[in-house]
């Protein structure tokens, strides 16, 4: 079990150093994943299986191709980029 968390956790920290990033703090971990807020008012989540990952990104692309951007009043996060390497959105 923990394995699968530091593998996500490497996934996280590899993801934001090839983009420049820093991350600030763990937002939240769930059976999906884990998030971490970034110095760039942004949010990574690193997904611990690659379907899970395939399917998050695919959502989210699938609301971007909608022009979906809000539900029942509730603000949708917006897809900014993803890595199918590393499995983070």
């Amino acid at each position: 079990m923990f394995g699968l968390w530091n593998e996500a956790v490497a996934h996280a920290q590899s993801y934001v150093a090839n983009r420049g990033l820093q991350i600030r703090q763990e937002l939240g971990r769930g059976y999906d994943g884990i998030v971490f807020a970034t110095d760039r008012q942004t949010a990574i989540k690193a997904l611990r299986y690659e379907p899970l990952f395939q399917r998050e990104r695919d959502v989210y692309l699938r609301l971007r191709e909608n022009g979906i951007s809000e539900i029942q009043g509730c603000n949708v996060p917006r897809l900014v980029d993803w890595d199918g390497e590393l499995w983070v959105v």
